[in-house]
């Protein structure tokens, strides 16, 4: 289980491909550089460099539920129910992206998920008879 485009910085990533392009660039030839063809070399540089997008398809969610107990001393019989709904959205492309924070560092309100095959799953954990809405974090 992680936050949400919760752990790292997107900034970490891009200026670290952006390190990599300059120190590429850097250790070639000046004579190679003069004479490559500028737009097939940026297109290569791209293609090299570039930065797999992930999808998330909402449309595509599923929902399952089920009931989880739990050890917990404060009430009756040292035990917990809790009712759990788990929101399944497919995803696609570079899970990786799922660590990174968007360049916007005020938004702080993502779930906790886990990957599960090509699935991203949130769960939402209320008592048996009580959970709460999740869709609108979604």
């Amino acid at each position: 289980m992680f936050k949400l485009f919760g752990s790292k910085n997107l900034s970490s990533l891009t200026d670290g491909i952006r390190n990599q392009v300059e120190s590429y660039i850097n250790v070639k030839d000046e004579n190679y550089l003069l004479s490559v063809n500028e737009e097939n070399y940026i297109n290569y540089l791209y293609e090299k460099h570039k930065i797999d997008k992930i999808y998330i398809d909402l449309e595509g969610k599923k929902i399952s539920n089920y009931e989880k107990m739990t050890l917990d001393n404060r009430f009756p019989g040292g035990k917990r129910h809790f009712q759990v709904v788990a929101y399944h959205l497919p995803i696609k492309g570079n899970q990786a992206l799922l660590d990174y924070k968007p360049y916007n560092r005020y938004i702080d309100h993502f779930p906790d998920v886990y990957v599960e095959g090509n699935n991203l799953v949130s769960l939402n954990r209320g008592r048996t008879g009580q959970t709460r809405s999740m869709e609108s974090r979604l």
